[in-house]
């Protein structure tokens, strides 16, 4: 197990961003203290070559200029909250309405835009990097002193060639507030991407979705999966899904736990061109699966030179249902002063 600190850039006002690497020799990742961000997650295929499997932006400045939140930490509240505001114990609290009426991953005061304190660690088993900040009362327009640490773990490869990475999030408050932290990595299996994510294949353990109204928000309804054409629970191919559902999949998939089985994933994802595999185990209720299509006039353009039109990529989002402040059927997001945040999600790559 490795770790490696290298300064990226200082800010106007002297702040040092620097990159943290971690590596298992097989297996590495890359972190930045500005919004906590992923900037690489670098796993082998099946003839041993080493790649990026998410997207990486080139300089800061992308990473300033991100709105779609490649790699970062989104709080205090993930995805959208009707009309940006909402009531705890009788009291409205007003948000950013940075979505049309809505607020969407916080507001203008994004979380990816945060320097983070960070330290890193290492033994004999694991290495990695700890994130944290406290946002304070009345942040975003959220109610409570809130404390998080984002911590970033990666494991010693198995004897079976696996690596396993671990996003854990933990949070403490001193007033009742909601929270639902992410993170917005985007995922291409196919390595410093190669090709579009069209061919690989997806598997989400969820029968049913939230049902959305035309402004993407929850009714409060839960629709099964095989009445939207988003039945992901057997292996299928991206393109395949694309075709059945349409071109882009901006989804909440309610998970199924079955506790009878152990090892159970929730989410599996393969490239059959590389050979890599990642699958995906967490104890949020919900994945959302986010595929954006980019055109001529807006491509993506990545660190490694690579401009994309199509499909480029995937975000497999671990979190709570989307505006749950506004559903009472929903489980509760509200975090008070006598309990702690604890969202942790698993991702294990092998071939």
């Amino acid at each position: 197990m490795n770790t490696n600190t290298v300064n990226f850039t200082v800010l106007s006002d002297g702040t040092p961003i620097n990159v943290y690497k971690i590596s298992n020799g097989t297996t590495s990742f890359s972190a930045m203290n500005y919004g906590a961000t992923l900037t690489s997650i670098c796993t082998p295929d099946k003839n041993g070559n080493c790649e990026n499997i998410i997207v990486s932006l080139p300089t800061l400045n992308d990473y300033v200029r991100n709105p779609k939140y490649f790699g970062a930490i989104v709080g205090r509240v993930a995805n959208r909250i009707k009309d940006a505001s909402f009531e705890i114990d009788g009291k409205k609290y007003i948000l950013d309405k940075n979505e049309e009426n809505n607020c969407l991953h916080g507001g203008f005061e994004s979380w990816s835009d945060k320097v983070f304190e960070a330290k890193t660690f290492c033994d004999e088993e694991k290495a990695g990097v700890i994130f944290e900040r406290v946002c304070k009362d009345g942040e975003q327009g959220f109610p409570g002193n809130l404390t998080v640490q984002i911590i970033y773990t990666l494991k010693k490869e198995s004897s079976k060639g696996e690596s396993e990475f671990i996003m854990e999030f933990k949070a403490s408050t001193d007033k009742k507030t909601p929270v639902n932290i992410i993170n917005h990595s985007y995922y291409n299996l196919a390595g410093n991407s190669h090709s579009s994510i069209d061919e690989s294949y997806i598997q989400i353990n969820s029968e049913y979705i939230l049902e959305k109204d035309e402004k993407n928000l929850p009714t409060g309804k839960l629709l099964s999966v095989r009445e939207n054409n988003a039945d992901l629970r057997e292996n299928i191919s991206f393109k395949t899904a694309f075709e059945r559902h349409g071109s882009i999949f901006d989804d909440c998939f309610i998970i199924s736990k079955d506790l009878s089985k152990a090892n159970q994933f929730d989410a599996l994802i393969e490239d059959e061109k590389s050979g890599r595999k990642m699958k995906v185990f967490t104890n949020q209720n919900a994945i959302q699966l986010y595929t954006p299509f980019y055109d001529k006039e807006n491509p993506l353009v990545m660190s490694e030179g690579k401009v994309w039109e199509g499909h480029a990529c995937f975000a497999l989002e671990t979190q709570n249902y989307v505006d749950a402040l506004h559903h009472d059927n929903f489980p509760s997001i509200l975090l008070d002063t006598k309990n702690n945040y604890h969202s942790i999600s698993k991702f294990l790559f092998f071939c």
